[in-house]
């Protein structure tokens, strides 16, 4: 593939995203809002996303998760991307935090290595393009929707 095609294919997915935000059509996972309400106090939340800042950023914003979050990490913020565990890494110093201190949500299995390559404990977060993690995460750390999750894990 040409580097023209693949600058094609970003640009035709930009322009895809803003249409589907324009639709209205972006949705939040289904009970994210109730686990990050549930919250304790003392536990910060972030985001460490593999999406460019403008557009992770513009995404959270129209959910209205940017600004329940602690601290956002996007791609453009790292040398080196997920399956990387650098992503991981940086937001664990951002918030000086050892890596059983911290709990990992992924959607991808680059997000799920990452995690892992960090060290970090990661439950995988099944949605319509992504397939079964039970293989990857292991069992009891693959759900379907944070709804799931709100029986599984204590907040």
């Amino acid at each position: 593939m040409t580097e023209k095609q693949v600058s094609n294919i970003r640009q035709f997915r930009e322009d895809y995203i803003d249409f589907a935000l324009q639709q209205g059509r972006i949705e939040m996972m289904p009970g994210v809002e109730a686990y990050l309400t549930n919250l304790s106090v003392d536990q910060r939340c972030a985001v460490c996303s593999s999406s460019p800042r403008k557009r992770g950023k513009r995404i959270l914003q129209y959910l209205g998760l940017y600004e329940k979050m602690d601290f956002c990490l996007f791609v453009d913020d790292v040398e080196r991307a997920k399956p990387d565990p650098l992503p991981y890494l940086k937001v664990l110093d951002h918030f000086q935090l050892t890596a059983n201190q911290a709990l990992a949500f992924e959607d991808s299995i680059s997000g799920v290595q990452s995690a892992q390559a960090a060290k970090i404990e990661v439950i995988g977060v099944r949605h319509p393009l992504t397939r079964d993690f039970r293989s990857l995460c292991g069992e009891g750390h693959a759900i379907s929707s944070f709804e799931e999750l709100m029986g599984v894990h204590k907040v």
